[in-house]
């Protein structure tokens, strides 16, 4: 025994999956605002006294979804509703009297009850999809969602971005709960098999454990503000940046010795050899998991990833660190690689393609042996290795 009209507000309503309003009382126009409700399966119109012109577009132009007959007074639509054409003059609208509108008060909040209804029925499916990371991880994890790392990383803000990979993007943050600095990888969905990195990443990271890997310490899958599916990885925050910056500085002031350089190279292979080796399932080199060693030593020649491959990646991470070029430099072409520089320059001319930086450490080094200095005392105690 509804009666009055149908409150466009209905249109901003925009989760609703089944709308009822058959057999009542109600008139006015159909509000064009439901045109846009994307997620709307059921639109029950029928035995009212509504008029005017019916919306053909949107959800009304699927007759599987809409009904509505018995309403005499209405007209145009899709063809497939069989309605009367309409006439050319506008139709006027009908004063209602005050009882009418205190019934519509009711209508208002009986669909304010259903938009409850229908978040409490979101939160549930949202629900499971964060239960489902702690089965791919382990209880042990700290459980997070969507809107506790939006907030972290500032909204994903180009400000916090410290690094686009081949599955997303990594983003600076920092946890509400602990203040502890983070880094979040956002998983691009819409690149193919970005999910399934997602799962088998979560899955490898949940039974490894070594001191040169980086420590994830959660994930989250869950869905956006938009709607749309979200998946994260939380990592433990690096603050001292990659070896890429410290062996290529934008400035001349921050430098590695060699004994840096080659306790780094010791490590790198340190958590390689764990890789291949001690994991209940080896991993190679195109995982995401090597991408967060603290440096990257994906320097392969091309082809599918293999244990092999990764050595010979590992292979050209010496190299660079000792020659202190890129294998990416310019004057690397027409078959000319780190590789082949290097060892065109053995056995005579090794000193020749060695880091400068490295040359001026030796020569201070040698400087205050000559003088007895104590920093060459020291440097002896822990064993620097000559060049």
């Amino acid at each position: 025994m509804f009666q009055g009209s149908i409150p466009p507000s209905l249109g901003s309503l925009k989760g609703i999956i089944d709308l009822d309003l058959s057999c009542n009382n109600l008139s006015g126009k159909i509000p064009k605002e439901l045109e846009i409700l994307p997620f709307l399966e059921n639109l029950n119109l029928v035995h009212n006294n509504f008029e005017g012109l019916v919306p053909s577009k949107g959800v009304f132009t699927k007759t599987s979804v809409i009904s509505v007959a018995g309403n005499s007074k209405l007209c145009g639509g899709v063809p497939e509703l069989r309605s009367p054409a309409c006439a050319i003059e506008d139709f006027k609208k009908q004063n209602h009297p005050f009882g009418i509108k205190f019934i519509v008060i009711i209508i208002t909040l009986s669909l304010c009850l259903m938009l409850v209804m229908l978040l409490v029925t979101v939160f549930w499916k949202i629900k499971p999809r964060r239960l489902s990371v702690q089965s791919l991880l382990g209880e042990e994890f700290l459980r997070i969602s969507y809107d506790e790392l939006l907030k972290a990383a500032d909204g994903f803000s180009s400000a916090n971005l410290i690094g686009v990979g081949s599955f997303g993007c990594v983003y600076k943050g920092k946890l509400q709960q602990d203040g502890k600095p983070v880094a979040v990888k956002v998983f691009n969905l819409e690149r193919l098999g970005a999910s399934k990195s997602f799962v088998a990443e979560c899955e490898a990271l949940r039974k490894t454990r070594h001191r040169d890997l980086l420590k994830i310490l959660t994930a989250c899958s869950s869905i956006n503000f938009k709607g749309n599916d979200f998946k994260a990885l939380v990592f433990e925050f690096m603050p001292n940046g990659s070896l890429e910056s410290w062996l290529h500085p934008s400035e001349d002031t921050r430098k590695l010795d060699l004994p840096q350089r080659l306790n780094i190279a010791v490590d790198v292979v340190t958590a390689l050899e764990y890789l291949h080796h001690h994991c209940e399932i080896p991993i190679v080199g195109d995982f995401g998991l090597p991408r967060f060693l603290f440096i990257n030593i994906k320097y392969g020649r091309g082809g599918s990833a293999s244990k092999q491959g990764d050595v010979y990646s590992y292979g050209i991470l010496p190299l660079e660190i000792l020659t202190g070029k890129r294998p990416t430099d310019e004057m690397f072409t027409d078959g000319l690689s780190l590789h082949n520089f290097c060892k065109m320059a053995l056995p005579d001319r090794v000193m020749e393609i060695v880091d400068p930086h490295l040359l001026q450490e030796v020569q201070i080094y040698e400087t205050n042996r000559d003088a007895g200095d104590e920093r060459y005392i020291k440097a002896k105690n822990e064993r620097m290795p000559d060049l």
